[in-house]
């Protein structure tokens, strides 16, 4: 039988840059809609820092991308890199 393995979970971070970037955004923009200084703002993407409710609050404010979204894909890749996946 051939070992299931399941597919890979990325980092809020991941999706943000994405969405910062296909929008034409700066960091610096992006820490003015989320209310964090530069150096959280660089945690964040880099997934050193955890996503929280006020950062999800206002990413839904900023481009309408659901709060609940962004605190599930949190959720999920916390609990997959909990299992000790490694990422890559």
């Amino acid at each position: 039988m051939t070992e299931m393995r399941p597919a890979e979970v990325f980092a809020p971070g991941d999706y943000i840059t994405d969405e910062m970037h296909a929008r034409g955004w700066t960091e610096l923009q992006l820490c003015e809609a989320l209310g964090v200084p530069l150096d959280d703002l660089k945690k964040l993407l880099t997934a050193e820092r955890r996503l929280l409710m006020r950062d999800a609050a206002n990413l839904e404010r900023a481009w309408g991308i659901s709060f609940m979204m962004w605190l599930n894909l949190e959720r999920y890749y916390r609990k997959w890199t909990a299992q000790g996946v490694p990422r890559g």
